[in-house]
Order: structure tokens, then C-alpha cells, then sequence
């Protein structure tokens, strides 16, 4: 069972890699490019980079994920992958930080790793201080964790992006994924700390949704 719930989630992360090469051959017009340092480059060029090193955040959760297979316990699995997805949603905000220009989305990014930081601490000390259990439900959460990859995978692609605009884009796509998850966990885990955590992560993530969507639209 816990082999085929882990590649589900595999599936999810590979089809979600998948659709960040498209946004890359989207906005880079076909054309490939080596890494460049971003000191004092035009702002147009900076996509470069951005294009770049997206693609090596994805492949490097979905390594880390092949690395650590899902145990059955709901609540360890959810504090495994929560973790795994936040270390990418922080390196895309510190390539916003980086390389974007639009200040009151640098603002978003340096607010959206304290909160991740934060909570990465939070589920380690979980892992590190809780005995691990087998789950009645691990399958119906290993379908939950499939139906977050769809939603996901639901969003348009929005073509001809800017530096800030593709990465919104991201952090979009993330957020709603980090929604979902933590809506399993409140569905299938057992362990009440986890269960808070869960709720603010959705009221976290859900205004952050609010915030990207607002701001993409104003930025179209």
C-alpha cells in the first residue's frame, strides 16, 4: 500500500514538473540559456535566470520525495511533504527577492519565507518528537494528496510572463497544493497539534491565494 501511495504522489509532483518545462519553452520563445549572475542586468534578461532555476526547484523536491517514500502514518506523511513543499515554495520567493522588480511582491516573498521558516520548524520538531503509527486511512489520504495534485494541475498557464509574473504564477500553483494537503490532513490525520497547524496553513494559503490572484490581475 505504501509504495503505491507514494508514487501517486510522485505522479502529482512528475506531471506538476512537467507543466513548469512548459511555462519555461512559454516564456523563454524556445530559446535555451546557461545561468547568469544578476547584478545589474536588465530587468527583461532576468527571466533568464528565473526560467533557469525553476525547473531545478521542482526536480529537487520531487528527488527529496523519491528519497523519503510515504510511511502510512497520515500525520508523519503530511509533515514530510509539507516540508518538502515549503523548501520550494522558499527558494521561489528568494528568486522573486533576486531577480523581481515589483516591490510589493518582493514584500509578499520575504512575508511568505518567515511563515514557511516558521512552520518548517514546526513539523520538524513534530517528526523529531512523535513516534511514528500506521494509519487506518492512508489510502483515502493518499487519494486526497492525488486530488490536491489535480487542482493544481487544473490552473492556466499564463503565456509571455515577466520575471514577478512567473513566479506569482508558482506560488499560486503551490499555495492551492498546500490548501489541499493540509485539508487532508484534517480529513485523515489524527494527531491534534498537526490538526491546528493544518487550519492555519489553509487560512494562511488562502489568503495568499486572495493576495496572488488580486495582484496578477492588476499586473496582466
Amino acid at each position: 500500500m505504501y509504495s503505491f501511495c507514494f508514487s501517486s504522489y510522485k505522479v502529482m509532483v512528475a506531471y506538476f514538473f512537467r507543466w513548469v518545462l512548459a511555462v519555461m519553452v512559454i516564456s523563454c520563445n524556445g530559446t535555451s540559456h546557461k545561468p547568469i549572475q544578476n547584478d545589474k542586468i536588465p530587468y527583461e534578461d532576468k527571466t533568464a535566470i528565473v526560467t533557469d532555476s525553476l525547473p531545478a526547484v521542482m526536480q529537487h523536491m520531487i528527488e527529496r520525495n523519491e528519497r523519503k517514500p510515504l510511511s502510512g502514518d497520515n500525520d508523519r506523511d503530511f509533515a514530510f511533504m509539507m516540508i518538502e513543499h515549503h523548501d520550494a515554495v522558499i527558494d521561489i520567493a528568494k528568486l522573486q527577492i533576486e531577480n523581481g522588480d515589483n516591490k510589493r511582491l518582493k514584500i509578499f516573498s520575504r512575508k511568505v519565507i518567515e511563515d514557511q521558516v516558521s512552520e518548517i520548524e514546526k513539523l520538524t520538531r513534530f517528526i523529531e518528537n512523535e513516534p511514528a503509527k500506521r494509519s487506518s486511512s492512508a489510502k483515502e489520504f493518499q487519494n486526497a494528496i492525488r486530488e490536491a495534485g489535480n487542482v493544481v494541475l487544473q490552473d492556466k498557464i499564463v503565456q509571455g510572463a515577466n520575471v514577478d509574473t512567473l513566479v506569482a504564477q508558482f506560488m499560486l500553483q503551490l499555495n492551492v497544493e498546500a490548501e489541499q494537503l493540509a485539508h487532508a490532513e484534517l480529513k485523515y490525520g489524527s494527531h491534534q497539534t498537526l490538526k491546528i497547524l493544518a487550519r492555519n496553513i489553509i487560512g494562511r494559503q488562502a489568503e495568499g491565494t486572495r493576495w496572488l490572484k488580486t495582484w496578477l490581475i492588476k499586473n496582466e
